[in-house]
């Protein structure tokens, strides 16, 4: 098994309508695959930003062709992992069981498993940040009660906790030690995102070491400091931190987790979103091959 590079939807196309810095590129996620493919992208995480109804039904996630399918089929790059960021619109304190805002989320969380099993996607990541965080009990009895919801329709196929070919990889603002429970409870993975994890002040290697076995999917983003914005990988609050990258490198290279590293970065309007995916691909080998040594410079001479 070796590491594999790759991106969030949308990544290695301009910002959609030149300003959504993350959103699911409707009219060009077909040529996104075809530029993933010659410049060495070896998987995408499909995004579903989606909200609303009607947002949510041009996803072609939702409902799949027999011309999506076949498409996708013929892909020389991997679709593992669809990320769920439209559940960050909803918020989990007020979403109780008996709301129609409730019924309408678990149906669309239903909807994505279902498509998710058919195309092969073996993980929906479930960013519960924003709205949707779950850093506060109420909120988090909400959440439970979702995920048990959206198991149940699956329970009479026990193959796993949703009775399908499809896990659940939960990304929160909470503590370590409540990340760990959360996830154990429920029988979920968790996504380890660097940039948010920095941004709200934790400390990388106290959440690596807290649920490091949990960890199946992993985000590489940089922030600037504290509650600031993205910045250039390897330039950021990320290189005091790089000795992670290797422990959790190591770690899914011994697992039964696939080693993907899922570039979230900062955009660069100086260069091209496919010469920042490769410079970032650099600057992880160099942190690599440094064995965790902060890599400080601007990857300019390549």
């Amino acid at each position: 098994m070796s590491v594999s590079y790759g991106v969030v939807q949308g990544r290695l196309l301009p910002p959609v309508d030149d300003h959504h810095i993350q959103a699911f590129p409707t009219d060009r996620w077909r040529e996104e695959f075809m530029i993933a493919s010659h410049v060495g992208c070896e998987h995408i995480e499909w995004i579903v930003t989606e909200s609303t109804d009607e947002e949510f039904t041009l996803n072609p996630i939702t409902h799949l062709e027999p011309a999506d399918l076949d498409y996708i089929r013929s892909l020389n790059v991997t679709i593992d992992t669809l990320c769920f960021d439209g559940l960050m619109a909803h918020d989990m304190l007020t979403i109780g069981c008996e709301t129609h805002e409730f019924r309408k989320l678990t149906e669309s969380i239903i909807t994505l498993v279902r498509n998710c099993s058919l195309l092969g996607v073996e993980k929906i990541v479930l960013p519960f940040l924003g709205k949707a965080s779950i850093a506060f009990p109420t909120a988090r009895n909400n959440a439970c009660n979702i995920l048990e919801t959206v198991a149940m329709r699956f329970v009479e196929k026990p193959l796993h906790p949703l009775g399908c070919n499809v896990f659940f990889s939960i990304e929160t603002d909470m503590r370590h030690d409540d990340v760990f429970s959360f996830a154990e409870d429920h029988e979920c993975g968790v996504t380890f995102d660097t940039g948010n994890l920095l941004r709200l002040g934790y400390n990388l290697r106290e959440h690596f070491d807290a649920y490091g076995s949990l960890i199946d999917n992993v985000h590489v983003k940089d922030m600037t400091c504290e509650f600031g914005h993205t910045t250039r990988l390897g330039t950021g609050l990320l290189a005091k931190h790089c000795k992670v990258l290797v422990d959790l490198r190591d770690m899914m290279l011994k697992s039964d987790h696939p080693c993907r590293f899922t570039f979230q970065t900062a955009r660069d309007r100086m260069i091209t979103e496919c010469e920042l995916f490769r410079r970032n691909i650099v600057t992880m080998e160099r942190i690599f091959a440094n064995d965790g040594q902060p890599v400080v410079t601007i990857v300019d001479d390549v």
